[in-house]
C-alpha cells in the first residue's frame, strides 16, 4: 500500500509540474482565456491533455485564428492525413 501512495502521489505531482510547464508556454490572452473558464481549477488543473485540447479550441475557433500560416498548416494536415483505400481507383481518391 505504501508503494501505492507513493506512485498515486507522485502522478498528482506530476501533472502539476505538467500544468506548470503547459501554461508557462501558453500566451497572456490564453492564459486569460483559460482562467475565465468554469471548470479551470478542476478538471483542467488535473487533466493536462484537456488543458491542451482547450488550448487547440481557443486557438482554432478565436480571433486569434488570423494567424497567417493557420490555412497552409490545416491544408498540410489534411493532406498528410489522407489515406487511398484499396477499392478505390486513383481518380476516386483525387476527388
Amino acid at each position: 500500500m505504501k508503494k501505492w501512495d507513493a506512485r498515486v502521489d507522485a502522478l498528482g505531482n506530476n501533472k502539476r509540474k505538467l500544468h506548470t510547464k503547459i501554461i508557462k508556454f501558453c500566451s497572456e490572452t490564453i492564459k486569460f482565456k483559460l482562467q475565465q473558464e468554469s471548470d479551470y481549477e478542476a478538471a483542467l488543473y488535473d487533466d493536462p491533455i484537456a488543458l491542451l485540447q482547450r488550448i487547440k479550441k481557443f486557438m482554432t475557433t478565436s480571433d486569434e485564428t488570423d494567424w497567417e500560416f493557420f490555412t497552409l498548416w490545416e491544408s498540410i494536415r489534411k493532406f498528410v492525413n489522407c489515406i487511398q483505400w484499396n477499392t478505390e481507383t486513383p481518380n476516386e481518391f483525387r476527388k
